[in-house]
């Protein structure tokens, strides 16, 4: 009689477990959106706007948190007001769950956190330059910098001879703080043609004459200073943090050729020069922004190494081909 009862208490809790097993997992794969009814609402009939803006991912590339708007039928008819970095948030009323409809979706803790009440804290990587990013874009008036163009660049004729111009990224400080721009602008206006070629942070460069006012079309905003910068300059890289990073990010395929396999240092060909620019390289004569790294990558292991420059040898005296 012990033995059977055992058993059955083996049975109810092996049964329990997989209950608790398969709950933890549906949980697990339920959506954001879902996650969000479940804990806020009893139906999205309640929900009026809902959008997935961002997903962050840590250094091992696993989701640790969401960027979420949402929006419902429900609310107070008091204008609300509130200031986040240099983004001011105006609405007609105090949006239910969250003050100004901005949440953050943490996956580690599978909680909803309002904005508002994370915003001064460091526990979310770079939260307050995603935000601001994501709120400008979405403003189609977003564009803060373009009337400074004029006082800088007296030479520039009216708006309509500017047939491009955009703010791409937006960096800010600690306090979320815009502190510099990214921007970009195609200026209708001949120049004799002058071959624009090099290398810029890390890319490759080719233009068949140079833009105006900035070299490649690409130019940075200093909001302290009020100054913008011709990004054609790769002390810029040095001097403003996280530049590089941004650059790299950014689709500046209009101006980059073909990738010319070991061509390191961006004069459209392949010869010792190369070989001589990657050595200098690896002893830190040329700096990260000075090198055409994918050209320079001939072996394509991902790193630019002395075998490298082997390779290059090796491919200028016939013994192997590149590629």
């Amino acid at each position: 009689m012990k033995k059977i009862v055992s058993i059955l208490l083996t049975v109810i809790l092996l049964s329990c477990c997989i209950t608790t097993a398969f709950a933890a997992s549906e949980n697990k794969d339920q959506s954001i959106k879902e996650k969000l009814i479940q804990t806020y609402f009893s139906g999205d009939n309640s929900i009026e706007n809902y959008e997935e803006l961002y997903f962050h991912k840590n250094q091992k590339a696993e989701l640790d948190w969401a960027l979420i708007y949402v929006t419902t039928y429900s609310g107070t008819d008091e204008m609300i007001y509130r200031k986040l970095g240099d983004i001011v948030i105006e609405q007609d009323h105090g949006d239910i769950p969250f003050e100004v409809g901005y949440a953050i979706y943490d996956y580690e803790n599978d909680k909803f956190y309002d904005i508002i009440e994370v915003w001064d804290s460091d526990q979310y990587e770079d939260l307050r330059e995603v935000f601001t990013n994501v709120y400008l874009k979405q403003d189609p008036n977003h564009d803060r910098y373009f009337d400074k163009l004029y006082d800088q660049y007296e030479y520039l004729v009216p708006e309509e001879e500017i047939e491009k111009y955009d703010e791409l990224y937006y960096h800010t400080n600690s306090k979320g703080e815009i502190d510099w721009a990214l921007v970009y602008i195609y200026y209708d206006c001949i120049f004799d043609t002058v071959i624009v070629r090099g290398v810029l942070g890390g890319k490759t460069i080719y233009l068949p004459g140079p833009e105006y006012p900035f070299t490649t079309g690409y130019g940075l905003y200093d909001v302290a200073k009020g100054q913008f910068y011709d990004l054609w300059n790769n002390t810029l890289f040095d001097q403003y943090d996280g530049l590089f990073e941004v650059w790299q990010s950014i689709d500046t395929s209009e101006i980059e050729p073909e990738k010319y396999l070991g061509d390191a240092n961006g004069d459209n060909t392949m010869d010792i020069i190369d070989a001589t620019y990657i050595q200098r390289y690896l002893i830190s004569r040329v700096s990260k922004y000075e090198i055409a790294k994918t050209a320079a990558d001939v072996d394509n292991d991902g790193e630019v190494t002395i075998l490298d420059t082997t390779r290059i040898q090796r491919a200028l005296v016939g013994v192997c081909s590149l590629g």
